[in-house]
């Protein structure tokens, strides 16, 4: 089925990556912001971003498979690879909170989008190269 030539620039890899990326962001701040708000009077604020980030991966994983690289893959052995890359892309996070945070006094409320933002592009590439990476004889598939 052809698509009409408007919807065309929309079946683009990179264009539905940054569309469900940020959908995927407002959900992940949205959930580091209501476990911030809940438990920040008993729990700091990187437990809180570490718990966030295991709520929201799952999340992130089923949009970026269907939505963003159609994958057809076996499911555990690529939730793996996305956690191992969503961990990388983590630790970048939290030691930009610990910069923002703790170094320059920024709000975690504030810090935690922007640092969010910054890790787009690396996390892009870890999931096209290596959490959703298909075999080259499949590349034509995509």
């Amino acid at each position: 089925m052809q698509l009409p030539q408007q919807l065309k620039k929309w079946d683009n890899q990179q264009v539905r990556y940054v569309i469900v990326g940020g959908w995927n962001t407002m959900v992940g701040c949205g959930v580091f912001a209501l476990l911030y708000c809940l438990f920040s009077s008993y729990l700091h604020y990187q437990v809180i971003a570490v718990l966030s980030h295991c709520i929201s991966v799952f999340h992130s994983w089923l949009m970026y498979r269907h939505f963003v690289f159609h994958s057809k893959a076996p499911m555990i052995m690529e939730y793996l690879r996305f956690n191992f890359s969503s961990l990388f892309v983590l630790g970048m996070q939290m030691a930009g909170l610990w910069m923002l945070v703790g170094h320059a006094g920024l709000n975690p409320l504030l810090s935690q989008p922007f640092i969010v933002m910054l890790t787009v592009l690396t996390g892009y590439l870890m999931h096209r190269y290596f959490s959703f990476k298909i075999p080259q004889d499949h590349e034509s598939d995509r």
